[in-house]
């Protein structure tokens, strides 16, 4: 089985852990992080070697799924960003 590829939006402390712990599931992969602060993107990305971007609409073609760690009355516009993403990905996988 495939594993599924993670992208944490937002590195601020809890989107730390996840990325720590997403780092350490068998079933899935992180692969890229992002954060409006450039800074701890890049920190974040390079701590566990994977992308990362400071527009998380940059890493949506890169990932399968995404954990939004942002405080919740920001999170409703990453969740719309993310469920058309993988509704295209899904359709595009499936043409094949």
């Amino acid at each position: 089985m495939d594993k599924v590829k993670v992208g944490i939006i937002g590195v601020g402390y809890l989107g730390m852990q996840h990325a720590r712990i997403a780092s350490y599931l068998e079933q899935a992969e992180l692969v890229a992080v992002a954060d409006i602060d450039f800074k701890k993107a890049f920190e974040i990305g390079n701590r566990h070697g994977v992308k990362y971007f400071q527009n998380y609409e940059e890493m949506l073609d890169e990932i399968d799924a995404g954990i939004v760690a942002h405080p919740h009355v920001r999170t409703l516009p990453y969740l719309h960003g993310l469920a058309p993403a993988r509704q295209t990905r899904s359709r595009r996988e499936t043409d094949h």
